[in-house]
């Protein structure tokens, strides 16, 4: 499970990836069945960055501050994504990337 197992929606071109289930048929967006945030929440920080591209063209980051993740979203108000239409997981091939 992971980015080396990403594969392509024949339908939308929308790119996946499996995080829970079986090789078989599904639908194109379906979310997992559980929350996969396995932080700690005692130590979930999110750091915020500042990109910065001066004339000079040297490209900086900075790290301009801080925040707590949230751990519950109501999912009646998000925007899922995916076109919903039925997929094989087993038939649909790899996506072919460059590693660095």
């Amino acid at each position: 499970h992971g980015v080396d197992q990403a594969r392509r929606c024949p339908h939308c071109n929308l790119v996946w990836t499996k995080v829970e289930g079986f090789d078989g048929f599904t639908t194109c967006g379906n979310r997992p069945s559980t929350s996969l945030d396995v932080r700690d929440p005692k130590f979930g920080v999110l750091g915020t960055f500042t990109f910065d591209r001066p004339s000079d063209g040297i490209f900086s980051i900075f790290k301009s501050g801080i925040r707590s993740p949230t751990t519950s979203q109501d999912t009646s108000k998000s925007k899922f994504y995916g076109c919903g239409k039925p997929i094989n997981w087993r038939d649909m091939p790899l996506l072919s990337y460059r590693r660095n």
